[in-house]
């Protein structure tokens, strides 16, 4: 008897366009998995900013309305129970004073720049939360100044007569650096101000900048594809919010 072998070629399956269909849903349900979940991310990165940024605003006002004067910026006589450390005498920093209403700030940091010791009298008497020691600028977050819970750093200062925080990176040479996705700088323009990048209490700024808020040489400088800080916002002031580079330094005026 003659027995038949196999038809290799017939019992050689391969996928059918079902399984190929189940598989594709498959990779599509990970990759929208993935990509909601960095959503949700940088979603609640905003969130969190926004609220860091309301309690800065009430410990900052808290301060002010108990020793009708702004931190860092206070005489010696004004707050007395400061230490000589923390409670400058009346030496200049940058082209202001001690006790002129502005917080100092200035490119080349020194530990009594007004805009650190700011953030130590805020934190001495508990209006806001950690404790931070006035160091030069090599500082982590979290030492001499206060993490950013978008990126970087918040530091605090005031030129003009308006106080402002900048969140951003923080630099020796040139004490702000950009830190903040344009698409991140554009959620946090909009929730707090008008989310436009030259204009109102939020504002992107050239790097390095201590002139007045609202100042033209300093704000939302248009996008010209040669420095970095510069491609956070178009030549319109638009900010370029499908960039997902960390382009932008953020100026928000304090509230109250």
């Amino acid at each position: 008897m003659i027995q038949k072998q196999p038809n290799k070629k017939a019992s050689q399956k391969g996928f059918t366009l079902v399984e190929l269909s189940i598989v594709l849903v498959i990779i599509g349900l990970i990759v929208g998995g993935v990509l909601a979940g960095q959503s949700l991310i940088t979603a609640a990165k905003i969130r969190a900013q926004m609220t860091q940024l309301d309690q800065f605003d009430a410990g900052f006002n808290a301060f002010r309305a108990k020793y009708d004067c702004l931190p860092g910026d206070c005489t010696v006589a004004q707050t007395p129970t400061f230490s000589q450390t923390t409670a400058r005498t009346a030496s200049t920093t940058g082209t202001g004073s001690v006790g002129d209403g502005n917080i100092d700030y200035v490119a080349a940091v020194a530990t009594s720049d007004e805009s650190l010791v700011a953030w130590n009298q805020l934190g001495v008497v508990g209006v806001i939360a950690g404790t931070y020691t006035p160091v030069a600028a090599a500082a982590l977050p979290g030492t001499a100044l206060p993490a950013g819970k978008s990126a970087g750093y918040v530091m605090l200062g005031g030129v003009g007569g308006t106080t402002f925080y900048n969140l951003a990176g923080y630099n020796a040479s040139a004490n702000s650096t950009p830190v903040i996705p344009a698409g991140t700088a554009a959620a946090v323009d909009k929730k707090r101000d008008d989310g436009i990048s030259n204009t109102g209490s939020v504002r992107s700024l050239a790097s390095g900048e201590n002139t007045p808020f609202g100042s033209t040489t300093a704000d939302a400088t248009p996008y010209a594809g040669s420095t970095a800080d510069a491609a956070c916002n178009n030549a319109a002031f638009a900010y370029q919010s499908g960039k997902d580079q960390a382009v932008c330094v953020l100026r928000v005026r304090v509230s109250g």
